[in-house]
């Protein structure tokens, strides 16, 4: 079962920004102006979440899992919490950084990490991945610049966490240089 769920979470995740970007681009409303109906695969209930935001769709990833990789999966869907734990949600327009409540959901991912069967890493190590990807490239701050050093502390302390993830080198590498990176804004909301 283990072996199918990676090779499923593989493929899936190959498609995961085809799909998104279809569900995304269709019209609500077909051009004589009736209501239109889209139909996705069945893999649509494992890659889209309700808000559409993540790509994958947890609670039923979770109703799914085999029981040796519940723990693991449990904790990713944690880190991911729809916009990521590590976000501050900001409505409509998106969320900004805060790297100190992400701390919790990368220590939580690093232990179930660590204690998981090979297989299991396996068939989640794409999950997780893109994620570390996607925080470490995060430079919109929620406080304002007087917080920049409580902010690097924090940044710090998220990479040292994720050291021995797949990947986590790099992306602790890139967080930790986060307050010198080009596109750095505080306060923010992207738009």
């Amino acid at each position: 079962m283990t072996d199918a769920l990676g090779l499923f979470m593989r493929n899936s995740l190959a498609i995961v920004s085809r799909v998104a970007d279809e569900v995304m681009k269709a019209p609500s409303y077909d051009p004589d102006g009736t209501q239109a109906s889209m139909t996705i695969s069945g893999a649509g209930a494992y890659l889209m979440d309700s808000g559409g935001r993540s790509g994958l769709n947890w609670a039923n990833i979770l109703k799914v899992v085999p029981p040796e990789a519940l723990p693991l999966a449990r904790a990713l869907a944690t880190l991911r919490n729809d916009e990521g734990a590590w976000i501050a949600n900001g409505g409509e327009f998106g969320g900004c950084h805060q790297p100190r409540e992400g701390t919790a959901a990368l220590v939580a991912v690093a232990g179930a990490w660590r204690d998981a069967t090979p297989a299991v890493r396996q068939a989640f190590q794409p999950v997780l991945a893109a994620d570390l990807r996607e925080m470490s490239g995060d430079a919109c701050f929620c406080d304002g610049p007087d917080k920049q050093p409580e902010l690097q502390r924090a940044l710090d302390r998220n990479a040292a966490v994720i050291k021995d993830l797949p990947g986590g080198r790099k992306a602790g590498r890139q967080l930790r240089s986060l307050m010198s990176d080009k596109d750095l804004r505080f306060s923010c909301v992207p738009g």
